[in-house]
Order: C-alpha cells, then sequence, then structure tokens
C-alpha cells in the first residue's frame, strides 16, 4: 500500500518522496477501498507495471 501525505504548504509525497508538476489531487471512494488521482501537468512517462490483474466488476475474483 502506498503512502500519500500532503504538507500544510502543498508539498505532496508518496512513500516519503515528494511529487513535483501535480496540478490537483482528488479521492475516490467506494467498496473497493480509496483512489487516490494525481492530475500532473507536462508529459510523463511511468515504467511502473503493476502485478495485479484489474478486474471488471463483472470479472471480480470469488473471495
Amino acid at each position: 500500500m502506498n503512502k500519500v501525505y500532503l504538507d500544510k504548504n502543498g508539498k505532496l509525497f508518496v512513500n516519503g518522496h515528494e511529487i513535483k508538476g501535480v496540478m490537483s489531487i482528488s479521492s475516490e471512494t467506494d467498496y473497493l477501498g480509496t483512489q487516490i488521482v494525481l492530475k500532473f501537468e507536462g508529459d510523463y512517462k511511468c515504467d511502473f507495471i503493476s502485478s495485479r490483474k484489474g478486474h471488471s466488476l463483472s470479472e471480480r475474483p470469488k473471495e
């Protein structure tokens, strides 16, 4: 789980690393949990690859 922190000066930190160029921050909560949505200024590339497979609600794995 990632730790997201917004300090009193408006600086954003994710897992202890300052994230620059953020234009806005919002959160959405549903029965699956909370998602933090970040909007960035400029062009960014991400090399992160998730090991988790996304599922639509109809394909959600049985628990």
